[in-house]
Protein backbone atom coordinates (compact mmCIF):
# COMPACT_ATOMS: atom_id res chain seq x y z
CA UNK A 1 0.00 0.00 0.00
CA UNK A 2 2.64 2.39 0.66
CA UNK A 3 4.13 1.79 -2.78
CA UNK A 4 0.06 2.49 -4.52
CA UNK A 5 0.24 5.75 -1.96
CA UNK A 6 -2.58 4.69 -0.10
CA UNK A 7 -2.86 6.96 2.73
CA UNK A 8 -1.56 5.39 6.26
CA UNK A 9 -4.77 6.59 7.67
CA UNK A 10 -6.69 4.32 5.70
CA UNK A 11 -5.00 1.38 5.27
CA UNK A 12 -6.50 -0.86 8.12
CA UNK A 13 -10.18 0.43 6.40
CA UNK A 14 -8.47 -1.19 3.03
CA UNK A 15 -7.40 -4.43 4.50
CA UNK A 16 -10.75 -5.03 6.79
CA UNK A 17 -12.69 -4.69 3.82
CA UNK A 18 -10.75 -6.58 1.52
CA UNK A 19 -10.91 -9.56 4.23
CA UNK A 20 -14.49 -9.10 4.74
CA UNK A 21 -15.23 -9.46 0.60
CA UNK A 22 -12.78 -12.07 1.01
CA UNK A 23 -14.23 -13.58 3.74
CA UNK A 24 -18.06 -13.60 2.01
CA UNK A 25 -16.66 -15.53 -1.27
CA UNK A 26 -15.04 -18.12 0.48
CA UNK A 27 -18.00 -18.61 2.98
CA UNK A 28 -19.95 -19.25 -0.79
CA UNK A 29 -16.98 -21.41 -1.69
CA UNK A 30 -17.41 -23.62 1.38
CA UNK A 31 -21.69 -23.44 1.11
CA UNK A 32 -20.85 -24.89 -2.66
CA UNK A 33 -18.06 -27.29 -2.24
CA UNK A 34 -19.80 -30.20 -0.48
CA UNK A 35 -17.32 -30.55 2.36
CA UNK A 36 -14.24 -30.66 0.10
CA UNK A 37 -13.14 -26.44 1.14
CA UNK A 38 -13.75 -25.56 5.05
CA UNK A 39 -13.37 -21.86 5.49
CA UNK A 40 -11.74 -21.06 9.18
CA UNK A 41 -13.36 -18.03 10.21
CA UNK A 42 -10.64 -16.01 12.31
CA UNK A 43 -11.82 -12.76 12.40
CA UNK A 44 -11.42 -11.17 16.00
CA UNK A 45 -9.15 -14.05 17.26
CA UNK A 46 -6.52 -11.84 17.82
CA UNK A 47 -6.12 -8.56 19.85
CA UNK A 48 -4.08 -5.69 18.57
CA UNK A 49 -1.28 -6.24 20.14
CA UNK A 50 -1.16 -9.76 18.32
CA UNK A 51 -0.24 -8.08 14.89
CA UNK A 52 2.61 -6.85 13.41
CA UNK A 53 1.26 -4.58 10.93
CA UNK A 54 -2.19 -4.14 9.40
CA UNK A 55 -2.17 -7.91 7.36
CA UNK A 56 0.44 -9.82 9.60
CA UNK A 57 0.64 -11.48 13.06
CA UNK A 58 3.46 -11.55 15.30
CA UNK A 59 4.98 -15.39 15.62
CA UNK A 60 2.53 -14.72 18.96
CA UNK A 61 -0.23 -14.10 16.37
CA UNK A 62 0.18 -17.19 14.28
CA UNK A 63 0.70 -19.42 17.10
CA UNK A 64 -2.52 -18.29 18.45
CA UNK A 65 -4.37 -18.80 15.11
CA UNK A 66 -2.69 -22.00 14.45
CA UNK A 67 -3.44 -23.81 18.12
CA UNK A 68 -6.96 -21.90 17.77
CA UNK A 69 -7.94 -22.87 14.66
CA UNK A 70 -6.06 -24.36 12.11
CA UNK A 71 -4.67 -27.66 14.30
CA UNK A 72 -8.21 -28.55 14.74
CA UNK A 73 -9.25 -28.25 11.35
CA UNK A 74 -6.62 -30.29 9.62
CA UNK A 75 -7.12 -33.00 12.42
CA UNK A 76 -10.91 -33.23 11.53
CA UNK A 77 -9.85 -32.89 7.74
CA UNK A 78 -7.65 -35.66 7.87
CA UNK A 79 -9.16 -37.75 10.48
Amino acid sequence: MDTAKVKTSIQQDVVNLLIDSLGKRLEALESSANGRVVFLRTVGTLKPEQWANELHPTPRGFNKMATKHWVDAVKTAFA
